[in-house]
């Protein structure tokens, strides 16, 4: 019997006569299988259905790329030739294929000698992963490097070759990249060159400890030892430090002297946050409510991430002023990359390091999680070319002794109307316990999230509520949905869809709920409304001010 019924939901679909439902095929059936079994595609329950337009981000390129590689954030992955997790996974392209034409702008290789006359290979050492050749990955870097976008790609190599296959990596990158890879004149002018100015080139980045001078050659981004903010910030040349991101807790002083800073500024104290929203939102220096799962491991492969002192006898994670730390991600590139203990190719938070002004947060792309998430809605503006440059506050700090502006308080007001999310392609399946997770993610003081009741056994959810977003830096943070399956241990997240601030544009629109791929899942929908407001929050009529905390 369930099976004709879907053969006779099927059919109806294929021939074009409206939308399937069941109770009309056989109501019987219907009614002894009960609500939690329906074909959500009739849009009899939804009291919206004159909102159908799309969110769109502009194409276009808007932000001005003339300035220096180290005053824009570069979207960056990490461990590019694994295809899922960091331990017993196969290498190859699939990643660097998804990551490139979905905008990523910095690309991975672990390199290391090759058994074969083939060349070198790419693997993450030390673990059982499956091998792929050097030159197989550049090929797939050249092929699908500019579809997304005709800005710079960067190369990392971390360089575990010998002096023969160092030959052989240069000869591959010549031959197979030709006139496109960047090849640094000399002598160097000491400073960073400009997206536009690097249109259509592959860059090499590299740490020159153990390079040959062949391979120094082809090398524009050095990558040296990070020795502190301040040391770093007056050496005399430009360079490239990477820093694992369990040591960006180590850096004390900045965003807690902010949130410090906060509470003596009439903008931010008439803002209707409860006080305890500041103090959990922290500094670099103290761990945070969210920042406890990120454990304080090693795993630095091409930094100094030891417990070391600087000559002044700090820390060398030490700042003593947001300023301070801008100083030096105004002029050098700053990469975070994830600690070494996320096997399964899971990310950290990656506006825990943008709030510092790293232009390289690198991120695995293997899997897909709210870093991924939040990574896909911050490069949706300047047409998702994986450039964005930096607040003008993050650029002019540095240079005026400047910690943060203290800019007028808004209020962004989400409206979540309804929501759709059929499970499976045919309408005989069992239904989620739909509820939607809207969240903001941005400097500590504009953190917030908020979620609706769930519907049991539905698959649709009607909300009509009002959320809203206390925001003091828009241009620095992202707007998150995740529409979820209520479950008592956890809430599985079933897709999302997340846009940036920075250029949100007001209106009411159908947003498709993207699937772990990043693409549609199939006749599935969130209906929302985005709205800026000003003076304290409540005054958006039918506002509902927090329904639902989220943990």
């Amino acid at each position: 019997m369930v099976t004709l019924m879907i053969f006779e939901c099927r059919t109806i679909r294929n021939t074009n006569l409206g939308s399937c439902n069941i109770q009309q095929i056989h109501p019987r059936l219907c009614a002894a299988m009960g609500a939690a079994w329906f074909c959500p595609e009739s849009g009899d329950w939804d009291a919206h259905t004159d909102i159908n337009d799309s969110y769109v981000c502009s194409p276009d390129v808007d932000h001005d790329m003339s300035h220096p590689l180290s005053h824009y954030f570069i979207s960056s992955g990490h461990n590019s030739y694994l295809t899922s997790d960091q331990l017993l996974g196969a290498s190859g392209t699939s990643t660097i294929i998804m990551c490139l034409e979905r905008g990523c702008r910095v690309i991975e290789l672990d390199c290391y000698d090759g058994d074969t006359s083939d060349g070198p290979i790419c693997k993450h050492g030390g673990t059982a992963t499956k091998p792929v050749l050097f030159k197989t990955c550049i090929q797939a870097i050249r092929d699908h490097g500019f579809k997304a976008s005709p800005y710079p790609v960067i190369i990392t190599l971390e360089n575990h070759t010998d002096v023969k296959n160092q030959v052989d990596l240069v000869n591959i990158l010549r031959k197979e990249l030709g006139s496109s890879l960047f090849v640094p004149p000399v002598p160097s002018s000491g400073k960073w060159l400009s997206p536009s100015e690097l249109k259509g080139m592959f860059l090499i980045r590299t740490n020159l400890k153990k390079a040959t001078e062949e391979l120094r050659s082809v090398v524009y981004i050095s990558n040296s030892s990070f020795k502190g903010f301040k040391a770093m910030s007056e050496l005399p040349h430009v360079c490239s430090s990477s820093v694992d991101e369990s040591k960006i807790n180590k850096i004390s002083g900045g965003l807690s002297r902010m949130a410090t800073m906060m509470a003596a500024m009439g903008g931010r104290n008439s803002m209707d946050r409860n006080a305890g929203n500041v103090g959990n939102r922290s500094s670099m220096g103290r761990k945070s409510k969210s920042d406890r799962g990120d454990r304080d491991s090693g795993g630095a492969r091409d930094s100094d991430t030891g417990e070391k002192r600087s000559a002044s006898g700090h820390h060398i994670y030490h700042a003593d002023s947001l300023q301070e730390v801008y100083m030096y991600t105004q002029k050098h590139l700053m990469r975070v990359y994830p600690a070494g203990w996320r096997m399964e190719s899971g990310n950290y938070d990656p506006m825990r390091a943008w709030r510092l002004g790293a232009s390289i947060v690198a991120l695995n792309w293997q899997g897909s999680d709210k870093g991924i998430w939040t990574n896909e809605g911050m490069f949706r503006q300047n047409g998702g070319c994986g450039y964005i440059r930096k607040p003008q506050w993050m650029l002019e700090g540095a240079a005026e002794n400047e910690d943060l502006p203290s800019p007028p308080a808004r209020h962004l007001a989400v409206h979540v109307y309804s929501a759709c999310y059929p499970q499976g392609r045919s309408c005989m399946c069992a239904k989620d316990d739909l509820l939607v997770q809207v969240e903001v993610k941005g400097m500590p003081m504009d953190n917030n999230k908020f979620k609706t009741q769930y519907i049991q056994d539905s698959g649709r959810l009607v909300v009509d509520k009002t959320f809203m977003f206390p925001t003091l830096f828009p241009e620095l943070a992202v707007l998150i949905f995740v529409v979820k399956d209520h479950d008592v241990d956890k809430d599985d997240a079933l897709g999302y869809f997340s846009l940036p601030l920075a250029t949100l544009s007001p209106g009411k629109y159908k947003l498709p709920i993207l699937n772990h791929d990043g693409k549609p899942a199939p006749n599935a929908w969130l209906k929302v409304g985005l709205e800026w407001q000003k003076g304290p929050a409540g005054e958006v009529e039918g506002c509902v001010p927090n329904p639902v905390a989220a943990p």
